[in-house]
């Protein structure tokens, strides 16, 4: 069996996308599933949060374009000097994607290579020896913005009840579209997290969500957002200062049942299919008047 790619994506920062990636493949990992996180975000959050100092590694950016194998870049927890847990997998990022890539891109023998292939041959290389690879990327668009859509099956997008990360929504899904159009045609939205939720709602969180519900639904009337919501908490920065996930740091937070309950859910919605790309999308201007 191969793994399912599910990129983690929103083109609005402080989403809390890279926490939301480690906590889900832990999640996911608690379910009994193998798990590789592949960082692409040159800000490094989940290579950090989960213990690993910058440099002194093989990154993903040695192995698309500098000829290291995927087997050589993947951190596990058998690595006498990091603290994984057992079955998450990591292949860290680097500092230096833009220059990197731009420059293996110049070279005349590549000249002609789409950058949305960079990272099918490693995810090939190792598809069948995980249920699950997470890719973490930079909100901004980026040298690994191309090569993550290009590579994954699923979109899964993290947001904040705020207006701009409500609205930013749609970009991700419109840079989804287009990598079907061209080279990843099976590509597909999964879902949308809340992120970093007010417990309780205030009203105007109530608002985004309401506009959310209204534009982003399935053919058949249900709902692209999951019902599991990631409530804000001090105890998701603590525990990467700490260099754990949720689930090592505070094994009874609620939060760690709201991550399980999540990862429930992806993989019931995978079992069951899912087909949103095909149907028009919101413009962005009707999200942004509710």
């Amino acid at each position: 069996m191969k793994a399912k790619v599910l990129l983690i994506a929103n083109e609005k920062g402080g989403v809390g996308k890279s926490t939301m990636t480690i906590n889900l493949a832990r999640a996911l990992v608690d379910r009994g599933r193998r798990v590789l996180i592949i960082d692409l975000d040159q800000s490094a959050g989940a290579t950090t949060a989960l213990g690993l100092k910058l440099g002194g590694w093989y990154s993903i950016l040695d192995v698309m374009v500098g000829g290291v194998t995927v087997e050589d870049a993947i951190i596990t927890e058998e690595d006498p000097e990091v603290s994984l847990p057992k079955n998450l997998h990591i292949i860290p990022a680097s500092t230096n994607f833009e220059k990197g890539i731009g420059d293996f891109l110049r070279q005349e023998e590549n000249s002609l290579m789409p950058p949305s292939t960079l990272l099918k041959g490693p995810i090939e290389e190792v598809v069948s020896r995980y249920d699950y690879i997470l890719l973490d990327t930079s909100p901004l668009v980026t040298s690994t913005t191309a090569p993550a859509f290009g590579a994954a099956n699923y979109l899964i997008i993290p947001t904040q009840l705020e207006k701009l990360s409500v609205e930013r929504i749609g970009a991700a899904m419109l840079r989804a579209r287009s990598a079907t159009k061209y080279g990843n045609p099976d590509l597909d939205v999964l879902g949308i997290v809340v992120s970093m939720a007010p417990k309780p709602f205030t009203q105007l969180a109530k608002h985004h969500v309401n506009v959310m519900d209204k534009n982003y639904r399935f053919s058949d009337g249900s709902l692209l957002r999951f019902s599991s919501v990631l409530t804000r908490a001090v105890a998701l920065p603590e525990s990467q200062e700490k260099k754990q996930t949720i689930f090592e740091y505070a094994p009874t937070h609620q939060l760690v049942e709201i991550f399980r309950a999540l990862a429930k859910e992806v993989e019931e919605r995978l079992e069951q299919g899912v087909s949103f790309l095909k149907q028009p999308l919101p413009l962005e201007k009707e999200v942004a008047n509710g």
